[in-house]
């Protein structure tokens, strides 16, 4: 039978608490939403890895379309924090896709492909990262 994964993804604020509830459950896990690349610094409302993982936190979510078409972060960014991500021990789960006029111009492989080679230019052990198509 194949390995299942059940992964909730709150808002910082509830990691360390929905973390702790879940403590005992198999295969369940949570997930930040975001993480900062720098491992230090002063970076207002942003949370680091080392922060993520002390909540416990097992994975972030990165590259997500909000986090890209709302905040503008580009593929050099969602790449550092890949980057960051794994080096600290994270599991990434790397989030493509693209905007609906993308796709109806015919640029939907075009524009996965430059998302998937910021992922893939950071990464050295593909069994820490899960794609995610949005």
């Amino acid at each position: 039978m194949a390995e299942w994964r059940l992964l909730f993804a709150p808002p910082g604020c509830y990691l360390q608490r929905l973390s702790t509830e879940l403590a005992d459950q198999v295969n369940v896990n949570v997930s930040a939403q975001n993480i900062h690349e720098a491992a230090k610094g002063a970076f207002t409302g942003e949370i680091s890895c080392a922060m993520a993982l002390d909540c416990g936190a097992k994975y972030t979510i990165l590259g997500h379309s909000e986090r890209r078409h709302v905040f503008g972060e580009g593929n050099k960014q969602i790449g550092a924090k890949t980057a960051a991500a794994l080096t600290a021990g994270l599991i990434v789960i790397a989030c493509i896709g693209e905007k609906e006029e993308e796709r109806e111009t015919g640029k939907t492989m075009d524009v996965c492909t430059e998302q998937l080679i910021a992922f893939k230019d950071n990464i050295s052990d593909w069994s820490k990262v899960v794609i995610a198509y949005e």
